[in-house]
């Protein structure tokens, strides 16, 4: 099965290349009416999304990605795609019905304890693979946020950045999140829109 990280690492480096358009102004909400409540049962919460993103399979995702980049991937890469094994338990998919260059998923890794101080790891770790992979691309990327913060059962590092080229720019942020010192995640959000939903992220509702 191909390691979660890798997945991440392939995904930012697609997304990079491929979802560059004209940035979108951010828009800020403050009252949750145009949201849908989803279902996250592997984080134990329910979550707020846009209503215009749906819920994918891992198989659709898939097909979605070839769908939107296929033309533009080498066949080393969309075997990357096809190899990506995870399971349905422990991933969910979302893919944006009207920007379709959006999307987020979420997915368990393998338990890392983490405080604040823990968290620039995470930072550095995402940092050096941006250096990485825009290095091959040819591509720029600019470090627009990064966050520790508390809430209820979870504990959230957050690392957002900027990825352009001479034909537009994309967004990409990465929650790392840890819930009841047990389990870890990343949370990733991929747009052309500049949201980085940190205010929905805020608002997980916990079953417990």
């Amino acid at each position: 099965m191909i390691h979660p990280f890798k997945v991440f690492c392939f995904l930012s480096y697609l997304f990079l290349l491929f979802s560059c358009k004209e940035e979108k102004k951010k828009i800020e909400v403050s009252d949750f009416s145009n949201y849908n409540t989803v279902e996250i049962p592997m984080l134990e919460a329910k979550m707020y999304l846009p209503h215009h993103y749906r819920s994918a399979t891992l198989k659709e995702f898939q097909e979605h990605l070839l769908a939107e980049f296929g033309d533009q991937l080498s066949p080393r890469q969309k075997r990357e795609i096809l190899k990506d094994e995870r399971e349905s338990n422990s991933s969910q998919f979302f893919i944006d019905t009207i920007e379709t260059a959006n999307n987020i998923e979420i997915y368990k890794i393998p338990y890392t304890p983490f405080n604040r101080r823990d968290a620039s790891y995470f930072l550095g770790g995402v940092v050096e693979s941006l250096k990485r992979e825009t290095w091959l691309s040819k591509d720029e990327f600019e470090l627009l946020d990064t966050k520790f913060f508390a809430m209820k059962r979870a504990k959230i590092a957050k690392v957002k950045y900027r990825h352009y080229n001479d034909s537009g720019e994309g967004f990409s942020t990465r929650y790392l999140i840890t819930i009841d010192d047990k389990a870890t995640f990343i949370l990733n959000v991929n747009n052309i829109t500049n949201n980085d939903y940190e205010h929905l992220i805020k608002k997980l509702m916990f079953y417990k």
